[in-house]
């Protein structure tokens, strides 16, 4: 289970209580992106623009003659 940084703790303790459910801080990856944002996104999705620049650009040097 997740929070936001906003969930006030005892209500966490009390939810983990009933449910029997781990906490996590970091939710990891999911399709090799990551599950958590933040106020970055441009950031965060700078390596998939370079690769699909990259394979546009081979695209382009096998069409040409």
């Amino acid at each position: 289970m997740f929070f936001s940084p906003n969930t006030p703790m005892p209500f966490r303790t009390q939810l983990h209580a009933i449910l029997g459910v781990n906490t996590m801080m970091d939710p990891g990856k999911y399709l090799g992106l990551s599950t958590m944002w933040g106020r970055l996104k441009k950031d965060a999705m700078c390596f998939v623009k370079d690769r699909i620049l990259s394979k546009v650009q081979g695209w382009r040097q096998n069409l040409l003659s």
